[in-house]
Parts: C-alpha cells; sequence; structure tokens
C-alpha cells in the first residue's frame, strides 16, 4: 500500500491558507421614489366677444369656462367657443382670498377691473 513518506510536500496542505472569503455584496439600496409630479394647470379657457371686450373672461378648467359662457350668452351674444391660451391677464377681485378675474387680453381685465367694486386689489398682469 502506499504511505505518506517523510517529504515536505505531503503537508503542504497545512501550510496553504484557506482560499480569502470575500466580503458578501452590500445589498442594493433601491432608488428614492420619483417626487411627486404636481399637477399645476398650464393655460386658460377663454372666451371673448368682438362688441364687448369687457365681457371676456378665461377659467383654468375647461367646463368652468362652458358652464361661463352658456351663463354670459344671455347677456352677450357674439362671445367665442372657449379657446385654450397660453397667458390671461388676471387681478385680484377681493383681498385676502383666492378670487380671481381673468381676461384674454389686458385691455379686457383692465375694463373688468375698473368695473369691479371697491376694494379690489392688484393690477392686471400676465398668468400662464
Amino acid at each position: 500500500m502506499w504511505a505518506p513518506r517523510d517529504n515536505p510536500r505531503t503537508d503542504l496542505r497545512d501550510e496553504v491558507p484557506a482560499p480569502a472569503r470575500r466580503a458578501p455584496a452590500p445589498e442594493p439600496v433601491a432608488p428614492p421614489p420619483p417626487a411627486p409630479r404636481i399637477n399645476t394647470p398650464r393655460g386658460f379657457f377663454c372666451s371673448a366677444s368682438p362688441t364687448a371686450p369687457g365681457a371676456a373672461f378665461c377659467t383654468r378648467i375647461k367646463s368652468d369656462c362652458l358652464r361661463m359662457r352658456g351663463v354670459a350668452l344671455g347677456a352677450v351674444v357674439d362671445l367665442s367657443e372657449c379657446a385654450l391660451t397660453e397667458t390671461a391677464y388676471c387681478f385680484d377681485a377681493d383681498a385676502g382670498t383666492e378670487d380671481h378675474h381673468c381676461a384674454p387680453t389686458k385691455e379686457s381685465c383692465e375694463l373688468q377691473q375698473n368695473a369691479a367694486p371697491a376694494g379690489n386689489v392688484g393690477a392686471c398682469d400676465a398668468a400662464q
């Protein structure tokens, strides 16, 4: 039978260090959740009258524009259909509230501002 000799090579296994162990891989870090989208309306739905510039108005929501146009058609028969525009001119009708009045042109905004009861605040500024 074979028997190990008194050879230094036979004890080599005792001298070889064990394979180095790798550190475990770090747990994958999940990316942060996306920032919530703020759905800020952009643009306005406006209706105007060529014969009565002070009767023009704009709203952020189309259904509001259609409702207001339906009511106003009783007094101003030539109001245009509600159309999307990038910019409107708005003024605050009452201090401390969010009662904004908007129109498609600065001229029609100023006509409405001048006709509003005293106490309105703010100039007709462009809004997008």
